[in-house]
């Protein structure tokens, strides 16, 4: 799978044609809606402070699960109760009231934008079967203090999709994956990937996509049924993966590092990310196959040249009916020119 990219800026939660937009203002922030069209912020779709989080926490990441009866939203809390008053770091589950739900069925946005003003907040918490073990059952209390906040410390990244609930726990290298059908959850370790902590996540296709803070180089991870891997490091910052986005046709993706800028990039096969995601390149040193962890850079055919045999074979893709040995061997001499070039500065 090889890239090509371009830095832009654009990057937020989008809802219903709007943004929610978070404040990790330990003890003091809450979540914004936004209408970007509304450039003179006049009328009923100008910014508003909405009640979505139930205490002045330092509020993460904001997702809508548009599948429930009646829809909810659910906010992450990247606090602890040491960091600052009133700072839980429970997980905010927001269900519309009446009024709000009247917004929701609204048929402008005008209309729409109140969705989110009144409602419920309810906590999660974890019960695990039997008091020990990484699965169990989950329940949504009243109070934060009745929470299961201290099992999900600095809580990030949250995705729903399909009515699983995915979020991660940066300070214990936590993902969790919650069902809310069913009610229950498991959570794994994130060390089983990569060191640095995870920060905020997307789900696609098959694959869940883990940014990353603390050590660097930071990046972003592809997690799916064949285990984690590298997509993308930074080389030159020195800053954590804020977020991670896609297009509606899944074919760009948007990395927000820092502190930094905004990348957008893209197959030059033209396929989305969502497609062939097994066609991963690996690296080999001394004969052992191993994977491009501490090598992956955005343009991946600059290491591709280094790729055992097999696994070039399999990054190119399939040989098919038409495509003769003549042609495979000029894709990989053309993979090895481009490295060539780099190396000589062209």
């Amino acid at each position: 799978m090889t890239f090509s990219h371009k830095t832009t800026l654009w990057f937020l939660f989008f809802f219903r044609g709007t943004w929610v937009s978070c404040e990790e203002e330990d003890g003091y922030g809450r979540c914004h809606q936004v209408d970007p069209a509304n450039k003179d912020q006049t009328g009923p779709t100008k910014s508003r402070v909405t009640d979505i989080v139930g205490y002045p926490g330092g509020w993460e990441a904001f997702a809508w699960d548009d599948e429930d009866s009646p829809p909810r939203g659910y906010v992450t809390d990247d606090c602890e109760i040491e960091d600052a008053p009133l700072c839980w770091g429970a997980l905010n589950r927001f269900t519309p009231d009446d009024a709000a739900m009247l917004c929701y069925t609204g048929t402008t946005k005008a209309e729409r934008m109140c969705t989110l003003d009144s409602g419920t907040h309810e906590y999660l918490k974890l019960e695990p079967y039997g008091g020990v073990g990484n699965c169990g059952t989950i329940s949504w209390v009243a109070t934060p203090e009745e929470s299961s906040a201290a099992m999900m410390r600095k809580s990030e990244g949250i995705d729903i999709t399909d009515r699983v609930m995915r979020f991660v726990s940066k300070k214990d290298h936590l993902f969790f994956e919650v069902d809310l059908e069913s009610q229950t959850y498991c959570q794994w370790s994130t060390l089983e990937g990569f060191p640095q902590q995870p920060d905020n996540i997307r789900f696609l296709g098959d694959t869940l996509y883990f940014c990353t803070d603390g050590l660097t180089p930071n990046g972003l991870y592809g997690l799916n049924k064949e285990g984690y891997f590298p997509l993308l490091f930074e080389i030159d910052y020195q800053s954590e993966v804020a977020g991670v986005d896609f297009t509606p046709d899944e074919k760009m993706i948007y990395l927000s590092f820092q502190n930094n800028a905004i990348w957008q990039f893209w197959r030059e096969d033209g396929l989305a990310f969502s497609d062939n995601n097994d066609k991963i390149c690996y690296k080999s040193d001394d004969g052992a196959v191993q994977d491009m962890g501490e090598v992956l850079e955005p343009m991946v055919e600059d290491v591709a040249a280094e790729v055992c045999e097999e696994k070039l074979e399999q990054a190119m893709g399939p040989k098919n009916e038409t495509e003769d040995d003549a042609a495979v061997s000029k894709k990989r001499q053309a993979v090895v020119g481009r490295k060539e070039k780099k190396k000589r500065g062209e």
